[in-house]
């Protein structure tokens, strides 16, 4: 159970990592960063900095969990998400990723299909 426990804390600490690892590619950068829109992103499977559920871990299911963003900037062309996870056992390790999602996608579904 102790092993568990610090396993989905180490997931929590992924979705921090990938809250801020969702980047847009962008145009030009804004001069005026006051102006820039702020990415959010969340899930409704759990809530942020809490306790990934079992099913979304290597312990569970292993699926992924239900992803939602907003706040990108206007010239958003695409985004990258990286999983990453600094305290795996083995040292720093990246769980999956996502690229060249077209901007107008602001959500991923639960259980992505590997590819």
């Amino acid at each position: 159970m102790e092993r568990i426990q610090s396993t989905l804390m180490r997931f929590c600490l992924i979705l921090s990592l990938v809250a801020l690892l969702l980047i847009p590619i962008c145009g030009p950068i804004a001069s005026d960063a006051a102006q820039m829109p702020r990415l959010a992103l969340s899930s409704p499977a759990f809530i942020n900095s809490g306790i990934i559920p079992t099913q979304y871990t290597c312990n569970g299911a292993n699926e992924s969990p239900p992803l939602s963003w907003s706040g990108a900037p206007k010239r958003t062309i695409s985004f990258a998400l990286i999983v990453r996870d600094p305290d795996a056992g083995n040292g720093d390790f990246i769980h999956w990723l996502a690229f060249n999602i077209p901007a107008s996608v602001t959500r991923l579904a639960a259980h992505l299909q590997r590819q």
